[in-house]
C-alpha cells in the first residue's frame, strides 16, 4: 500500500520522509492514501492527520495530531535514504 522513508538531514519536529503509496494522484486520492497510511504509521485515526500545505505538489506539509513521544519513535525507527 504505500513505504515511507526517513531523510538523514532532518530533526524529528520537521522530519522529512518520503511516502509513495499506489493511489493515483486524481480528485485527491493519493493525498487521502497518504494520510491514511501516516495515520496508520501512528496508530491514530486518520482525521487526526492532514495536509497543511502542498495538495497539489509532490511536496507537502502534513500535521499529525499525535504525542512527540509517537512521532519521534516513528521517525526513529524509519529506515534512512
Amino acid at each position: 500500500y504505500g513505504v515511507v522513508y526517513r531523510s538523514d538531514n532532518m530533526a524529528a519536529e520537521f522530519a522529512e520522509v518520503q511516502v509513495r503509496v499506489s493511489a493515483a494522484a486524481d480528485e485527491g486520492k493519493a493525498n487521502k492514501a497518504v494520510c491514511k497510511l501516516l495515520a496508520e504509521c501512528l496508530d491514530i485515526p486518520k482525521t487526526r492527520v492532514e495536509i497543511e500545505s502542498g495538495t497539489t505538489s509532490r511536496y507537502k506539509r502534513i500535521a499529525a495530531d499525535a504525542s512527540s513521544e509517537v512521532v519521534n519513535a516513528f521517525i526513529g525507527g524509519l529506515p534512512r535514504l
